[in-house]
Formats: C-alpha cells, structure tokens, sequence
C-alpha cells in the first residue's frame, strides 16, 4: 500500500457492490514521481437473478426475470409467489438461462402469448410479487411491489438496474417514477 517516498489514498469505487479490485501500476516510480493508478471494480461472479418486468392489466399479466450474473442459471432452482406466507407458491420450470438473457413467464389468466410457462397465480395491483431462491443456496432473492396500470403497459427497470420506470407496449419510455411517487 505505500510507495517509498509517496503517499497513498483510498476512494470508495462508483459501483454499490464492489468485491474485487484490480490494480495495476506501471513505470518506474522514484520519490517525488507522481504516479497514475487506475482501480477497476469488477462484480461478483456467478447467479443473480431479478424480476425486470411486470404486466398486471387486463387480461395480459406476465413476468420477465433477468439474469444479471455472470454465469448460467438453472431457473428450476426459483420460485414465484405473490403471497408472503408462502414464498414457494410456483416453482420455475428447470430451464438454463445464460448471462444477459431474459424469460417471461405468463400469469394464470394470459394463456396465450410467448413464454416460458404459465404460472398458478394471477398479478395483482398494490401486491408485492416475490422471486425467492431454494433454501440454503446464499442467492440472493428479490421483489417488487406491483403498481395499478393501465392495459398494455409494463412496469419494469430502466437497463436492468434499480430505477423503475413505465413502458407502453413497444417498450418506449413513457413516464420514469421514483419509489416514492408510486406510495
């Protein structure tokens, strides 16, 4: 951590869950040189699985999971619920899912449309929709509180990340709400 004849400092990354750092350090460094480091953070590899999309209107409700690790996923090792009494109520079909991918997975009313599978429970406005990993495994599950839409929208997070926001059917943009709005 030191340099002879320099001084060293620490910033926190830009990333909220950094847990590797690379460093590398490069030239010949002489007392009173300057030298340039560049850290990089890198996520933690393997499974982490999110809900990105949810459609609760009409006749069409569906869920689309996101797999946001680095490696392949066994979905069979998920479940869905919208009962927090009972966090297993629907367990995924045992599909692959690669990093970067996404599947929908259609609600008990919507029996038409391109999914994975047809789930045994409905989506509800104003309820909490669950995704939980089997017991023991140390992933880490997630949840979304589903909001009251309009038919042919969606509500889903702006690249995958931690900002929701509304989309209409062709998926454009088409009002960005802050968790605090939707309360």
């Amino acid at each position: 951590k030191s340099i002879p004849g320099g001084t060293y400092g620490e910033e926190k990354a830009g990333s909220k869950d950094p847990t590797r750092v690379s460093l590398t350090i490069t030239g010949n460094i002489q007392p009173g040189d300057t030298c340039t480091v560049r850290a990089v953070a890198a996520r933690e590899k393997g499974e982490r699985l999110i809900i990105s999309e949810v459609s609760a209107a009409g006749k069409s409700d569906w869920i689309q999971l996101y797999n946001a690790g680095t490696t392949d996923l066994d979905l069979g090792r998920y479940c869905l619920s919208d009962d927090p009494e009972d966090l297993r109520k629907f367990r995924l079909p045992a599909e692959n899912l690669e990093p970067g991918e996404t599947c929908r997975i259609n609600g008990h009313r919507n029996e038409s449309g391109m999914a994975l599978c047809l789930c045994n429970f409905n989506l509800t406005a104003d309820e909490t929709l669950f995704l939980t990993p089997d017991e023991g495994s140390g992933l880490a599950g997630d949840s979304v509180r589903i909001p009251r839409m309009s038919r042919g929208n969606a509500y889903g997070r702006k690249d995958n990340g931690s900002t929701w926001l509304w989309f209409d059917r062709a998926r454009e943009v088409v009002e960005l709400w802050t968790e605090d709005e939707m309360q």
